[in-house]
């Protein structure tokens, strides 16, 4: 099966205020996140000025119900670990952390936390 890619886009008077990027991939998702059919959140974002307005969570039910609508039975994605209003929004949209992994950025390799959300229940 081929990697599929999905953009969300959200606007508001013609202006590009948050997206956010979903894959399934037929690669296996790191350790830690359980599933068959795993979607990732690869990138998520919401322009600062719309922090506190409900973007980031009409956006995130727009990931789930696009991941169901694939069948995927967990979406999972990484953050980086000194982030931590990022990771206060996920668990709050139900994840939970699963696990840490690494990012290469240039030079500098960083540290991750790894999130998970089962969407089967």
């Amino acid at each position: 099966e081929a990697d599929t890619t999905l953009f969300l886009v959200r606007d508001a008077a013609g202006a590009d205020i948050g997206y956010a990027w979903l894959r399934r991939s037929r690669e296996a998702p790191p350790a830690g996140v359980v599933g068959r059919r795993p979607f990732e959140i690869a990138r998520f974002y919401v322009d600062e000025a719309w922090h506190g307005r409900g973007v980031a969570q009409a956006m995130m039910a727009a990931c789930v119900e696009a991941a169901r609508a694939g069948a995927a039975d967990v979406l999972w994605l990484a953050t980086w670990q000194p982030a931590t209003r990022p990771q206060a929004f996920y668990r709050r949209m139900g994840f939970e952390v699963v696990g840490t992994t690494t990012f290469q950025y240039g030079d500098v390799l960083e540290d991750d936390v790894l999130l998970a959300r089962r969407l089967d229940a």
